[in-house]
């Protein structure tokens, strides 16, 4: 078999699927530069929780969301909250978004799903080793937790989908809850474990120790805006920058949502849209206890429980902050369930 030839390659976003991206494609012995307008690794890989879930098998789109965005509107605290300017331009996406969420697509997309993020820590492990990064990823699950029975039930065909797609679940009622994590409030009476899943405890950190390996290994870091590619008949020239064309082979696109006008330029219509986010880190929480389930992924180093439907999980016991003399829960905020331009409402803290 006749050995691929190697390429000079642009790889577009310098973010972790970035980074990622072009280190393989360096171990592939082609010739990788990344192009990133900011700092590496402090976009959305820097705003996130670090979660490494091969079980994430779910569509966005499942049936019944649609009912519930007249209540996501009307909630002062609830997930979403739209610029209804922005509706005539995402209208086209929602109609296919909606289309999407009927029960025989969502299993079929299910399906597609696993095998392309279920081997995410064992692709990963080999970056990691060779980066020296483990003490930043860790696989030690993910606990998901209810309020009651009730509400697990209507989470019932997202679990069903996981386990028809080979995802190992571990359910606990109450009891069984408090000796797995005793710290965990008493009003959560249902728990599903995934021991499949990891995290890692420093997403950004995780993002420059890799970059920083694919570096050294003769990697290349341009500073620049790409916006537009150079042909030469059907084949890639260059990559066209703010800072000047730069020359490859073929290039790749991992700059999330910019990755949409980057498409568009080589004439190809790709229905995405934005959500918009953020996250919560909390430091001087008491420490954890030493059962497993303690360590799912931390934010800013303490544990956070995994939580579906919004629930956020609070402790029993927590210190007071200064300010405003509440009490602050675990760092479980309200996901926004459409992946569509808006915005997401600040989750009170708990009194």
């Amino acid at each position: 078999m006749p050995a691929i030839r190697a390429k000079r390659v642009g790889v577009i976003g310098a973010g972790m699927v970035g980074v990622c991206v072009a280190s393989w494609l360096q171990r592939d012995r082609h010739s990788v530069y990344l192009i990133e307008a900011g700092e590496p690794g402090w976009g959305a890989s820097f705003g996130n929780a670090g979660c490494l879930n091969g079980s994430s098998v779910t569509p966005v789109s499942m049936p019944g969301v649609v009912r519930n965005v007249p209540r996501w509107l009307l909630d002062p605290l609830g997930p979403l909250s739209l610029r209804w300017s922005y509706l005539p331009a995402i209208a086209p996406w929602l109609v296919r978004f909606i289309r999407a969420g009927t029960l025989e697509k969502v299993r079929i997309q299910a399906r597609a799903l696993r095998p392309l993020v279920g081997p995410t820590l064992d692709a990963l492990r080999p970056l990691v080793s060779a980066a020296g990064a483990e003490d930043l990823v860790h696989r030690l699950g993910h606990l998901y937790v209810y309020r009651s029975a009730e509400s697990l039930a209507k989470d019932r065909l997202a679990w069903a989908l996981r386990r028809e797609n080979g995802v190992e679940i571990d359910e606990f009622d109450a009891d069984e809850l408090r000796q797995l994590e005793p710290v965990l409030s008493r009003e959560y009476v249902r728990g599903l474990l995934v021991r499949e899943n990891g995290h890692t405890s420093n997403p950004l950190g995780l993002v420059q120790r890799l970059l920083e390996h694919f570096l050294r290994s003769g990697g290349e870091l341009v500073r620049a805006r790409a916006h537009g590619f150079h042909l030469e008949g059907a084949r890639l020239a260059a990559i066209q920058t703010d800072g000047g064309d730069l020359a490859a082979d073929a290039s790749i696109f991992c700059a999330g949502a910019y990755s949409k006008p980057l498409a568009a330029a080589l004439g190809d219509k790709v229905p995405l849209e934005t959500e918009r986010g953020y996250h919560l880190m909390i430091a001087d929480l008491p420490a954890p206890s030493s059962s497993p389930a303690s360590r799912h992924p931390p934010i800013g180093g303490v544990p956070a429980f995994c939580s579906s439907r919004g629930a956020r999980c609070c402790p029993a016991s927590l210190p007071r902050t200064r300010k405003s003399g509440s009490r602050y829960g675990w760092a479980i905020v309200r996901a926004c369930r459409i992946p569509c331009r808006c915005w997401v409402r600040r989750t009170r803290p708990r009194t």
